[in-house]
């Protein structure tokens, strides 16, 4: 038991108020910078990659919103690739 105390340190109920005191504000300063960080980072994460791809409800209005089926798109689209494969041979 006595061991224990060298690895981990006192039990906040053994240390003097000051010293525990000082400890609570450096892990809190510790967690905040590392929330700050990672948010930053998700936030340039997000913003650098451009625009996101829809989820297929959002895509289905927005095909709606055209007056244009799922069946008209998808053959729209192969069109577009059998032209787009016609060109380049």
């Amino acid at each position: 038991m006595k061991n224990l105390t060298k690895v981990i340190g006192p039990a906040p109920s053994e240390m003097p108020r000051d010293e525990l005191i000082k400890l609570i504000r450096r892990e809190h300063q510790r967690i905040s910078e590392g929330v700050e960080a990672y948010t930053a980072k998700s936030k340039r994460k997000t913003s650098s990659s451009g625009s996101r791809s829809l989820s297929a409800t959002k895509f289905l209005a927005k095909l709606k919103e055209a007056g244009m089926t799922l069946e008209q798109y998808e053959e729209l689209t192969r069109k577009m690739e059998e032209a787009e494969s016609g060109d380049a041979t």
